[in-house]
């Protein structure tokens, strides 16, 4: 399978099962070295952008320690099986997919008291993280749960196509207007009216300390990150359909969104901790 490692192993579709979900991007369920996984294509209807925001979505979580599956890219060829001959128009030959491994016995995120046995940090880290990759679709159901008998909960947010604050419709020159002067500001109240942060809130009582080693690890992880690295692992059949100018702006972007980290967690400060702390 894919990996957090750095290097990027292109493998071959065997088999596209069924849908998942109404998902907009036709996210399927597939076969990839006889493990099911799930798949987007790169001729789903929002196009190419949402297998480029997924990956650095996935790759910086992993990065940052959060529970992610593995995932990378893949293939259809000729020798894929299809279950429904009618998949073909989103999947076709050479089509190049973003994948996921599936997850097995989890849960959907339904209400607050499914998240007390989690642990605080992991709840803080996922929040820091939505609002500095500017992701305002973490609906409840982008949030599994999974919790075996014998070890602690574990929760693995998943799918990143409509984070980086213009989802999978940016360019470069929209992304200007967030990192030259005078920039125009992230508005971050869209992602912390969520639903899925109102369960997180209610669900438990967070500390001052907390917060400050959740932004402190995020700076200390990102110091060491290349992100143009990041960029490269990213199949040059994908790359290629970017103009230039467009990851520039899109790396600044980033390097802008972690440079404000200070001010990320003076804003989680006045959404989730007491008033008597403060």
């Amino acid at each position: 399978m894919g990996s957090t490692s750095g290097v990027v192993t292109l493998l071959t579709i065997s088999n596209v099962r069924n849908g998942v979900g109404n998902g907009i991007t036709k996210p399927h369920y597939a076969i990839i070295n006889n493990e099911l996984c799930i798949i987007k294509g790169m001729n789903n209807p929002e196009k190419h952008l949402v297998l480029f925001n997924e990956y650095v979505g996935y790759r910086l979580a992993a990065i940052l320690g959060l529970s992610v599956p593995e995932f990378g890219f893949a293939k259809i060829n000729q020798e894929t099986h299809f279950d429904e001959s009618g998949k073909r128009k989103y999947f076709t030959n050479g089509c190049l997919c973003f994948f996921t491994k599936y997850v097995e016995k989890t849960v959907p995120l339904r209400a607050a008291k499914q998240l007390q046995s989690a642990s605080s940090y992991e709840l803080v880290s996922i929040f820091l993280y939505d609002l500095l990759i500017c992701n305002s679709d973490r609906n409840p159901g982008n949030l599994l749960l999974h919790k075996p008998k014998t070890q602690n909960l574990s929760i693995y947010p998943i799918d990143y196509t409509h984070a980086f604050e213009l989802q999978a419709v940016w360019d470069g020159g929209q992304l200007k207007r967030f990192v030259e002067k005078p920039k125009e500001k992230v508005d971050l109240d869209k992602i912390d009216n969520q639903l899925l942060y109102q369960y997180i809130k209610e669900a438990k009582i967070y500390r001052i300390e907390e917060i400050d080693e959740c932004v402190n690890h995020f700076k200390n992880s990102l110091s060491t990150v290349n992100l143009e690295e990041v960029i490269s692992e990213i199949p040059k059949e994908l790359l290629c359909k970017i103009e230039k100018i467009d990851i520039e702006y899109f790396l600044r972007f980033l390097e802008s969104r972690i440079e404000e980290l200070d001010q990320l967690k003076d804003y989680m400060k006045s959404k989730i901790i007491g008033g008597d702390q403060l």
